[in-house]
């Protein structure tokens, strides 16, 4: 019987460091998922549209330029009218 307990307990030890190894990891990833924007965003007006659309495939780039253009808008307090 100790040695199932022991074996149990072993097993969720295990399981727990795995765990957090794996959430440490995809941290970690999400994180260097960001990365790109912070050399892209300086070089943004020398950009073209293919390579706008390319970086925003990954995701936190969208997001983190998308909340850029939408912070600089608003800043100019600009706003497009539709032609009648």
């Amino acid at each position: 019987m100790e040695t199932s307990e022991a074996s149990a307990l072993s097993c969720q030890a295990g399981l727990t460091l795995t765990a957090n190894v794996a959430a440490a990891a995809g941290g970690f990833i999400y994180f260097l998922s960001y990365l790109p924007y912070l050399f892209l965003w300086p070089r943004y007006d020398m950009l073209s549209h293919a390579q706008k659309v390319a970086a925003c495939l990954i995701s936190n780039v969208a997001m983190s330029m998308g909340a850029q253009l939408i912070g600089m808008f608003e800043g100019k307090g600009e706003v497009q009218r539709p032609i009648d």
